[in-house]
């Protein structure tokens, strides 16, 4: 009888810890969605996201509290971003601008929060899946609406150029009393998506291109493809056109000999026909393809420095020499985290007005110091590296798949990266880090026969 009793209350706590565990990972995976929908559903600087974190946190400590904890991780990769927050804690003793740090330590947290709810959600190959067909859920139907806001009027209520975006709590920033037409149907023809900025747009897009390229289904393949590289070419981001052509080369050249064999001859064909399509490119009357056409010689400019005053890669060349004078100023230590920001306004004239570095390499450089940087930059290549070994290596379709759309995601977005203001709060930044970190411990796991990561 006493054993019966035993058995009971034993299989009792088991079924409790495990309805607990789903409740984490609801609670994640919900998480993970709001993070995805960023801004579309927000009042000004509270985010759907923002609750859903705040949720989670209480359920994760009320599981904690029951004595249910998560298990070591296989593969410690990502604790190098405990590092990273906790150099920019201690960087405000010598922040020039102390209340930027503390923002940015907000934005660090909730980010990471991120990345650390994908790597408990995506705990194994089955939860791995689900967890990719809610993004690409999530991503499909933001390309849709982005196409929307590209051929139609339809514009989301939460972006910078809707007619109602006052009503939460945002400020519109197009004044067509200022602005001439051309202009204001540039703004209007530019997507943004859940993402309230389209350099931000792009970046994101760059991320989930692979996941169409290496698709199996060729109409998610193609069409998927198609929609999202259309996107990003109304986004008028010139940086993610760059990210684009890495994406593809990663694609073509890293995985597949035949494919590499193609892509290179496709490669010499584009090369030979480039100068006609840039001359017609050139001509034409759409701006986007203005700017996809003289890719090139921005790009040259920009490395001789010999880009024309007021345009803006003469502004970003501007941002970044101020950011690099106040790094050796701080003998290399940096500014602190944030500050790069105060730095720019302390410079004054444009650089003021737009305030971020416009090149988040350099923003870690200049706010965490040569150190910290540094580290940052090898983390990221290594990060990178070790998911191209499982990619090449692993034996299993989906991690394989998976695997080899980030690594394309890890190259493009390390040039993607530079288009925006600041990526440090572009969440899906940080869910690509988190799945990265997930394939790692999943791959591990299975080679060593281990149990899934759970509570």
């Amino acid at each position: 009888m006493s054993a019966s009793v035993v058995i009971r209350s034993d299989e009792k706590s088991l079924l409790t810890q495990d309805g607990r565990s789903h409740q984490v990972m609801a609670a994640g995976t919900f998480t993970i969605f709001a993070a995805m929908i960023g801004v579309a559903v927000s009042y000004s600087v509270v985010y759907l996201f923002h609750l859903a974190l705040a949720v989670m946190c209480v359920v994760v400590a009320i599981c904690a509290w029951n004595g249910l904890w998560v298990r070591r991780l296989s593969v410690a990769i990502h604790r190098f971003l405990y590092v990273f927050f906790c150099w920019y804690a201690v960087s405000i003793s010598w922040s020039i601008e102390p209340l930027y740090t503390l923002a940015y330590l907000a934005y660090l947290s909730f980010g990471i929060s991120v990345t650390l709810t994908t790597i408990y959600v995506a705990r194994d190959e089955a939860t791995l899946r689900s967890l990719l067909r809610l993004v690409g859920v999530v991503v499909g139907v933001e390309v849709f609406f982005s196409l929307l806001e590209i051929f139609t009027p339809f514009r989301l209520p939460i972006s910078p150029y809707s007619s109602i975006v006052t009503y939460f709590g945002r400020e519109p920033v197009i004044n067509a009393s200022t602005l001439e037409d051309r202009v204001v149907q540039q703004f209007l023809s530019s997507p943004t998506g859940f993402q309230w900025n389209p350099n931000d747009l792009a970046a994101t897009l760059v991320i989930f291109l692979p996941f169409c390229l290496f698709h199996r289904s060729p109409a998610l393949r193609f069409g998927g493809g198609l929609a999202t590289l259309t996107t990003i070419f109304f986004t008028g981001s010139r940086a993610s056109y760059m990210a684009v052509g890495v994406v593809l080369i990663v694609w073509a050249m890293a995985f597949s000999v035949r494919r590499a064999l193609i892509g290179m001859v496709f490669g010499l064909t584009l090369a030979i026909a480039s100068p006609i399509a840039v001359g017609v490119l050139r001509d034409s009357s759409n701006e986007r393809a203005v700017q996809l056409a003289t890719l090139g010689t921005v790009l040259v400019d920009y490395v001789r420095g010999g880009t024309d005053e007021g345009d803006s890669i003469s502004l970003r060349r501007q941002l970044i020499s101020n950011g690099l004078k106040a790094l050796t100023d701080s003998n290399g230590l940096g500014v602190g985290g944030g500050a790069s920001r105060a730095v720019q306004e302390r410079a004054g004239g444009a650089a003021a007005e737009l305030g971020s570095m416009h090149n988040f390499w350099v923003e870690v450089l200049v706010d965490a110091g040569v150190l910290i940087g540094t580290c940052f930059v090898v983390w990221y290549v290594w990060l990178a590296f070790r998911c191209y070994c499982v990619a090449m290596f692993t034996r299993r379709t989906t991690i394989r798949y998976v695997a080899s759309s980030l690594t394309c995601a890890m190259a493009g977005f390390s040039v993607a990266m530079v288009s925006s203001s600041s990526v440090i709060y572009v969440l899906p930044m940080w869910l690509l880090y988190g799945l990265v970190c997930a394939v790692l411990n999943i791959d591990s796991d299975m080679r060593s026969r281990k149990s899934p990561v759970t509570l």
